[in-house]
């Protein structure tokens, strides 16, 4: 009787098991709903040593299945052959095995080889380091640029290194955890072996910052990932640096402005008095009309520098968060028609139209009155600046369905294109930049004017086409809003 011989299924399921390419593992894990994009390296790497494990199982199964056969025919005293003559164990052993010889566990071999050298291919393309380690400590597989990041040659990394000691002589020196076992303890290992996932950064010897990631692997021990944040850390430390040099500028450059701002505003004082005191002929007549002219000229440009000047110094404060508000009720329709008052002769020479869309009901706000009405005079001015002869500045007010409080500013002008809208609302923004620039101005009404608004926990949007107009909304909070007859501030506010 002829024993049987190993499954014929089994040597192939083993061989295609065994070559079961780690990128469909990672694949299947890419396309699994909430997968976690960080642990990818690992995943391929435990997966693909199962792949590889499950091969070296099903081969030694093979592997035995072909020894048991011929154990049997060895043992076996005679069988018979196809002519009934009785055959000697060795002489059958010999056609059996000579008629169909043992390729199984050739192909296995080969297999598990070529499927080792992919592996070990796949994570040596990786660009950070990857290694596994069994239960006792010691490394079972590893990349190249796991050794680089630790800064050792690849065999002191091989197989069956203690990783334990590897990370030991990586740390620095001067590490405030003293002891083996403390060290480990710090990376991570001991946690690892123990099933508790864990990471953190520490520096090599040389100053290298690297970056651990411990992950357990079931019934293989655990895997670690490491890179190198060196070039990271510098790069942080360089734009932090550059950041802190830059708020230093910022704040030098506002003390600054406001220094002189203080300094400049002293004599123009003393310039505006003296040439209201000349233009008004408060001592008598001066004689010759010409010298009243020139003294209205000096006024003029002293109050338009004095403003100037109040602006870069508001902007100053702005930026240093020195503004406080002064708070108390406003009446929004008493602060439009005191504002209008200031540029009703301005829009009158330039043949333009005010308009007002009053609310139902009279509004009042908690709010600083000053502060309020220099916000809505800039947009006045910027209004009246921008809008062409015939054109129309409208101004609305009143509370929306939300509960805020709405005041827009919309006029017929020129109009900013969508993509200068930031430039418009950034200190010392022009959006006509070119050397002779048809409007004057320093750039900072807008900018200004939203610093204010927002420091009543407002907004400002500016809405604007080229030749289309420009609409600016201010927006508060409902809670700016007093009840009728009332003088004190609202709960919210005050609070």
């Amino acid at each position: 009787m002829v024993p049987s011989r190993p499954q014929p299924g089994l040597i192939p399921l083993a061989a295609a098991t065994s070559l079961l390419p780690p990128a469909i593992l990672v694949g299947w894990h890419l396309l699994r709903p909430g997968h976690d994009a960080a642990d990818l390296p690992v995943l391929a790497l435990a997966l693909a040593l199962a792949g590889f494990g499950v091969g070296l199982i099903l081969h030694g199964r093979a592997r035995a299945a072909t020894a048991q056969v011929r154990d049997e025919l060895a043992s076996a005293p005679e069988s018979c052959g196809a002519d009934s003559r009785p055959i000697a164990s060795g002489e059958a052993s010999s056609r059996e095995f000579s008629e169909a010889p043992d390729t199984g566990e050739e192909a296995l071999s080969t297999s598990a080889m070529r499927r080792a050298a992919e592996v070990q291919a796949l994570l040596d393309t990786l660009m950070i380091g990857v290694c596994l380690i069994d239960r006792r400590g010691r490394i079972t597989v590893s990349n190249r640029c796991f050794a680089a990041i630790l800064g050792c040659v690849e065999a002191t990394a091989a197989s069956g290194e203690s990783i334990g000691e590897l990370l030991a002589q990586s740390v620095r020196p001067d590490d405030p955890e003293n002891g083996y076992d403390d060290r480990l303890e710090s990376l991570g290992l001991i946690q690892a072996l123990r099933g508790r996932p864990s990471g953190r950064e520490w520096q090599r010897g040389d100053g290298t910052v690297i970056e651990s990631a411990w992950t357990p692997v079931a019934d293989m021990g655990a895997a670690l990932v490491v890179s190198d944040l060196t070039r990271r850390r510098q790069t942080e430390t360089a734009l932090r640096e550059a950041k802190e040099i830059a708020e230093a500028t910022t704040r030098t450059k506002s003390e600054f402005l406001a220094n002189m701002s203080h300094e400049l505003r002293t004599p123009l004082n003393a310039i505006m008095g003296f040439s209201e005191i000349m233009k008004n002929e408060l001592f008598g007549e001066i004689g010759n009309t010409n010298y009243r002219d020139y003294a209205s000229d000096i006024y003029d440009s002293g109050r338009h520098l004095l403003t100037l000047i109040n602006d870069i110094l508001d902007m100053s404060k702005a930026e240093a968060g020195k503004i406080e508000l002064q708070e108390d009720a406003v009446s929004v329709e008493a602060m439009i028609e005191a504002c209008l008052r200031l540029v009703k002769a301005r829009a009158e020479a330039g043949g333009l139209t005010l308009e007002i869309a009053r609310s139902e009901a009279p509004v009042r706000l908690w709010a600083d009155e000053r502060r309020m009405k220099q916000v809505l005079l800039n947009l006045l001015s910027n209004a009246v600046k921008f809008t062409p002869a015939g054109g129309k500045v409208t101004i609305a007010a009143g509370v929306e369905r939300s509960g805020s409080f709405i005041l827009s500013v919309r006029d017929t002008g020129i109009g900013i294109a969508p993509e200068d809208i930031p430039k418009a609302l950034a200190p010392f923004g022009q959006v006509d930049s070119k050397l002779a620039r048809r409007f004057d101005g320093t750039g900072l009404g807008l900018p200004l004017s939203r610093v204010l608004v927002e420091l009543h926990g407002g907004q400002l949007d500016l809405h604007s086409r080229v030749a289309a107009g420009t609409t600016v909304r201010v927006r508060l909070p409902s809670d700016r809003i007093l009840a009728p007859e009332s003088t004190e501030a609202p709960i919210a506010a005050s609070a």
